[in-house]
């Protein structure tokens, strides 16, 4: 009888020493979470805090703010920046449309309803020049450079370029008015 359950015991301890797969796929995975948020924590808390909250656009212009990962920093800073141009050009030159559609029936008193609804946001071509970068920062975020980037457009640069734009399609077409004039005053004679 000592024996049985001497033998009994150990099995139970040994038993309960050994490891469970399902209990430890599932701590791997917890801890493999923890960590992620943890990484995640960490990059969030190395943000520029410029870039979290940015400037926002007033009276003197548009403000911008972009970031790009790469292992190449030439790459992630060029990136950043034609990103922070295109969120330029969206607030100068965005054109919004869409389409609803509603479908509703009924049968033995209740309704049926099919709803679709289409947004389309399109950027015009704008004009982003004459900017300037208020502000570059680096990091280095998950083996890769980080660049954060804040550009701001006066309103007054997109103006002239305006302007100027304007002012070269006049001269474009009174050269070509002036050609067609000349060309009609030596086929005249």
């Amino acid at each position: 009888m000592k024996t049985k359950l001497l033998f009994l015991t150990t099995t139970v301890l040994l038993g309960a020493c050994g490891s469970n797969p399902v209990v430890d796929y599932q701590q791997a995975q917890e801890k493999q979470a923890r960590n992620k948020v943890e990484r995640m924590t960490e990059t969030l808390n190395d943000v520029p805090e410029w870039f979290l909250t940015p400037p926002i656009s007033d009276a003197t212009g548009v403000y911008a703010t972009a970031t790009a990962s790469s292992s190449d920093l030439q790459y992630a800073r060029e990136l950043a920046i034609f990103q922070a141009e295109y969120s330029i050009a969206k607030t100068i030159n965005n054109e919004v449309s869409g389409k609803e559609r509603l479908h509703r029936s009924q049968s033995a008193g209740g309704f049926k309803s099919t709803a679709d609804q289409t947004v389309v946001k399109r950027v015009a071509g704008a004009d982003v020049l004459g900017y300037r970068i208020v502000s570059q920062e680096y990091r280095i975020q998950n083996g890769q450079y980080a660049s954060y980037v804040l550009l701001h457009m006066p309103y007054e640069m997109q103006q002239q370029m305006i302007e100027n734009r304007d002012n070269n399609f006049q001269k474009a077409a009174e050269t070509q008015y002036n050609d067609v004039e000349t060309f009609s005053a030596v086929g005249v004679k």
